[in-house]
């Protein structure tokens, strides 16, 4: 390209032209790399002709402190998160618990009566309840009865 540029003056002012642009395009390059934390290690422009021109740019990226930083609150976020869901799991089991204990609770009841239909119509009476009132053992109610 350069041969044909010294014999040919069209050639000549477009090689100069492109040329003339690299500074500005480097200096651009290196704005726009700079922008994200980064730095030009190298930058090589190739030029083969009118319809073949090639730019190769090679870049180091640098740790940005606002990313160190942002990188910290989200651990941060995150184990506060884990403590915070550790807490609501323990309460959570702690109501499972309690639920439970007061599921598995035996009332024991004195009633004083003459006989098991006597009895059966005051704890009726007493708890409010239609039911089977007693322990079945092979379909027979039983009761505690204290003298």
């Amino acid at each position: 390209l350069l041969s044909k540029a010294m014999g040919d003056e069209k050639t000549k002012q477009w090689l100069e032209y492109n040329l003339s642009l690299i500074p500005k395009t480097i200096e651009q390059s290196r704005a726009y790399v700079a922008a994200r934390g980064a730095k030009i290690l190298s930058y090589s422009i190739t030029i083969d002709g009118y319809d073949s021109m090639s730019s190769v740019m090679c870049t180091q990226d640098e740790v940005d402190p606002g990313t160190e930083k942002a990188r910290k609150e989200l651990e941060e976020r995150l184990v506060k998160r884990k403590a915070e869901k550790k807490e609501t799991e323990e309460r959570l089991e702690k109501q499972r618990a309690e639920k439970q204990e007061q599921e598995e609770r035996q009332y024991n009841l004195k009633i004083d009566g003459k006989d098991v239909t006597d009895l059966t119509g005051k704890m009726v009476e007493l708890l409010g309840t239609s039911t089977s009132i007693g322990v079945m053992e092979n379909g027979v109610s039983t009761f505690d009865v204290l003298a």
